[in-house]
């Protein structure tokens, strides 16, 4: 009886019973109908982020949400997240949970032959169109069968996976066009190999449009814009009296190869020669691992052989050992306080798809010295932040240029827009155009 209504000849006098009915309708009627019914979409964090792509896809499972509360439109949202012990012991979701967005958890789970042949038996999927390896998502709930649609944040997935559901796939970045060694041969194939399985691949900037064409082979059909989206700034930390404090500049970085840390080292040792005074806090993920006096890092802090050259290159510079202060990975008011205090934020990576760091430094009226590369100028065009540019591989200019940020800084900074310009490109002042493309993409209308 429990297994009657999942057989074929079953199933299929339903879907004709169904379908009769819908061309019965005018088309308005069919939106209406398609409208009343839910749709669940998972918001999929691939991997352990702690950084952007943990902002960004809690935003993006924000103004998804927002947008279909808004439009009447049941479309339910769950953002799930990798299973990971950094996870619990701190708690990167309260913003979720504060505006009510679902939470969950996931493993990936090998299965092999045995498993997929017992997968064609059971759901009479064609045997020849599954794999004899793969991974899937398991919530220890529904293993995702209750979803019609999944949004991966992040293209960068951890293994080979294997779901019966249409899924959106996030495009951030084409590093590995230009920092080859980040990936390795296996691992990029994989993950051009997701991204043309997908059914839609989401980008946030017109470089990253072309590039999902022109680097990955993503047919130009199936790629689609969504706006860059920002936190607001609710709670702003106060500025410290001058006299209180030392004067430095803020460096908001990873230990990912694409940040450039030789070059802006370099940039920084030339800085300091030639009698740079400001002081330079350095904050972000696994960052600490920098720092010559922490443990020898691990591959949970990135490419070790990295870390370690830029161990060396800071232990054989007296003028890095007396100037360079790592923070490493802060509290969200600690790292906003660093960051308001700083006469300007320093920007030396590139390959990116931009850096949101950057944005946050204008909201607090902070103005910023960055690499120059089209996702850079793209952000610094659309919000009019006042970017100083340099050259990321040529540390003589970044020198410069921080010397040049150390005088007129200050005067840069009255001419950033006021905190209340940046609130049309946060989640919320641009939910509404997100979730018109997300719904397109769920429900097809």
């Amino acid at each position: 009886v429990l297994l009657e209504a999942f057989k074929k000849d079953y199933c299929k006098a339903k879907w004709n019973e169904f379908f009769a009915k819908l061309l019965q309708q005018d088309s308005k009627t069919a939106v209406k109908f398609l409208k009343e019914r839910t749709a669940k979409v998972a918001v999929v964090i691939p991997q352990g982020y702690t950084g952007g792509v943990l902002d960004f896809s809690i935003r993006l499972a924000q103004a998804i949400q927002k947008g279909a509360a808004e439009s009447g439109d049941p479309i339910e949202v769950v953002l799930y997240h990798h299973d990971e012990e950094k996870y619990r012991k701190r708690d990167y979701f309260k913003r979720a949970r504060e505006s009510n967005l679902p939470v969950r958890s996931y493993r990936w789970v090998r299965k092999d032959k045995s498993w997929f042949d017992t997968l064609a038996g059971i759901g009479e999927y064609p045997r020849d169109r599954l794999p004899n390896d793969a991974y899937i998502m398991e919530d220890g709930v529904s293993d995702f069968q209750n979803f019609q649609y999944i949004i991966f944040t992040s293209d960068r997935l951890a293994y080979p996976f294997f779901t019966t559901q249409r899924y959106a796939i996030v495009m951030h970045d084409v590093i590995q066009r230009y920092v080859p060694s980040m990936l390795s041969p296996g691992h990029e194939a994989m993950r051009q190999y997701v991204n043309r399985k997908a059914d839609t691949v989401l980008v946030t900037t017109p470089y990253m449009a072309s590039a999902a064409v022109q680097w990955a082979g993503i047919s130009k059909d199936r790629v689609r814009m969504i706006p860059q989206m920002f936190e607001t700034l609710e709670k702003l930390p106060a500025a410290e009296s001058p006299k209180k404090r030392e004067r430095y500049f803020h460096w908001g970085t990873n230990t990912a190869m694409h940040k450039n840390h030789l070059t802006a080292l370099n940039a920084l040792n030339e800085y300091y020669a030639n009698g740079g005074k400001l002081k330079c806090y350095m904050t972000g993920v696994c960052t600490k691992a920098f720092n010559p006096k922490s443990p020898a890092p691990t591959e949970a802090d990135g490419s070790v052989a990295y870390i370690e050259d830029i161990r060396k290159e800071i232990v054989n510079s007296p003028n890095l050992k007396k100037n360079l202060v790592i923070y490493g990975e802060l509290e969200r008011s600690e790292y906003l306080s660093v960051l308001k205090n700083a006469e300007f934020t320093f920007h030396p990576g590139y390959a990116d798809n931009g850096n949101g760091v950057c944005v946050e430094a204008a909201q607090l009226g902070v103005p910023t010295i960055s690499a120059d590369y089209p996702p850079m100028r793209y952000m610094d065009e659309r919000m009019g932040m006042h970017f100083t540019f340099c050259d990321a591989h040529d540390a003589s200019d970044m020198a410069e240029k921080l010397k040049y940020m150390e005088k007129d800084a200050k005067q840069i900074a009255k001419e950033i827009p006021s905190p209340e310009w940046f609130e049309r490109f946060t989640w919320q002042g641009q939910y509404e155009e997100i979730y018109q493309t997300i719904r397109s993409i769920v429900r097809g209308y």
